[in-house]
C-alpha cells in the first residue's frame, strides 16, 4: 500500500499519463462510437415526426410518455427523459464493450505500442462477456444502493426538499464509491485475462490499498458530471423561461462532457491498474513507438 503523498503523485502521474494518449487520440474511437448512438436517439426523438420515423416513433413515445409527448415543448422534456433511460441500457450493454475495448488500447499504448480502434474492438468482442458481467454487477449494485433508501426516504422529496437533496448527494457518493471499488474489474480482463470473480477480487484489492488514487480518479471526473447532469434535471425550467431549443444544446454538451468524462476515467484508471498490479515506478516519459 503506497503512502498518503505516494497516492497523490500516483494520481497526477495517471492524469499525465492519460492527457498523454489523449494528445495522440488513443482510444478515442470507442467513446466516439458510445457518443455517436447517443446522438442518434436524440436526433430520432427530435425527428419523430419524419416520414422515415412516423411508422414507429410517434406510438413509441405515447406508449412511454403519454400523449403529451407528441406535443411542443413537451418533446423536448421526453427526450431528456427517453435518453436518460436508454443511456442507463447503453452503459450497461455498450458501457462494457466501450471499456474492454478502450482498456486495451490504453494498456497497448502505456506499454510501448500505439494500436489501431480495430485492434481495440477485436479485443473487447472476444473479452465481451466477461466485461458484461462486471458492468452488470456494478449497475445491480448501484441500482441497489439508489432504490433502496429511496423506497424508504423518497417522501422527503414532498416534506422536506432540503433533506431529500442532502440524501441525493449522499447516494451519488455511495454510488462513486461502488464505481470505485470495481473500476479495475474490466482492466484486469482486458490485462492480465483474468475471470471474473478474479478480476472483482483483484479491483477491490487495488482500489481498498489505494483508497485516495482510486476514489480521486472516479470522483473527480464524476463531480464534473454533476454540472451537465443539473443542467438536465433543471431542463423544465430552461425550457419555459428560456427558449426551448436551450435543452437541445444542452444535451448536446451533456454528450460530450459524457465522453471525455469517460475517456478520462478509464484511461487514468488502465494506467494506475498497470502501476499498481506491477509495482511500476511512476516515470514521466517512456521510450517506444508510442513517442
Amino acid at each position: 500500500m503506497m503512502g498518503v503523498v505516494q497516492q497523490f503523485n500516483a494520481t497526477i502521474w495517471c492524469w499525465a499519463e492519460m492527457f498523454r494518449a489523449m494528445k495522440r487520440r488513443v482510444a478515442m474511437a470507442p467513446f466516439l462510437l458510445y457518443a455517436a448512438l447517443q446522438l442518434l436517439l436524440l436526433l430520432l426523438v427530435l425527428g419523430f415526426t419524419l416520414p422515415l420515423l412516423r411508422s414507429f416513433m410517434p406510438a413509441l413515445m405515447v406508449w412511454r410518455f403519454g400523449e403529451q409527448a407528441l406535443h411542443y415543448p413537451n418533446n423536448l422534456l421526453v427526450m431528456r427523459g427517453a435518453l436518460g433511460e436508454v443511456d442507463l441500457l447503453m452503459s450497461v450493454f455498450l458501457g462494457a464493450f466501450v471499456t474492454a475495448s478502450a482498456a486495451h488500447l490504453f494498456a497497448s499504448f502505456y506499454g510501448g505500442t500505439l494500436r489501431r480502434a480495430s485492434d481495440g474492438y477485436a479485443a473487447g468482442r472476444a473479452n465481451y462477456l466477461p466485461a458484461l458481467a462486471v458492468a452488470l454487477i456494478v449497475a445491480v449494485i448501484s441500482q441497489l444502493v439508489v432504490r433502496v433508501p429511496m423506497a424508504f426516504w423518497g417522501g422527503l422529496a414532498d416534506t422536506s426538499p432540503l433533506r431529500f437533496r442532502m440524501l441525493r448527494m449522499v447516494l451519488i457518493g455511495a454510488v462513486v464509491v461502488v464505481q470505485t471499488l470495481f473500476i479495475y474489474g474490466i482492466p484486469a480482463i482486458m490485462i492480465d485475462g483474468k475471470r471474473v470473480g478474479a478480476a472483482i477480487s483483484g479491483s477491490l484489492s487495488l482500489a481498498f490499498r489505494n483508497p485516495i488514487t482510486s476514489l480521486i480518479l472516479v470522483g473527480v471526473p464524476a463531480a464534473v458530471e454533476l454540472i451537465p447532469a443539473w443542467i438536465m434535471r433543471n431542463s423544465s425550467v430552461i425550457i419555459y423561461r428560456f427558449a426551448p431549443e436551450f435543452i437541445v444544446a444542452g444535451m448536446i454538451v451533456w454528450i460530450v462532457a459524457i465522453l471525455f468524462i469517460n475517456y478520462a476515467t478509464i484511461g487514468a484508471a488502465t494506467r494506475f491498474y498497470l502501476h499498481g498490479t506491477a509495482n511500476e515506478a511512476p516515470t514521466p516519459k517512456r521510450r517506444g513507438g508510442n513517442r
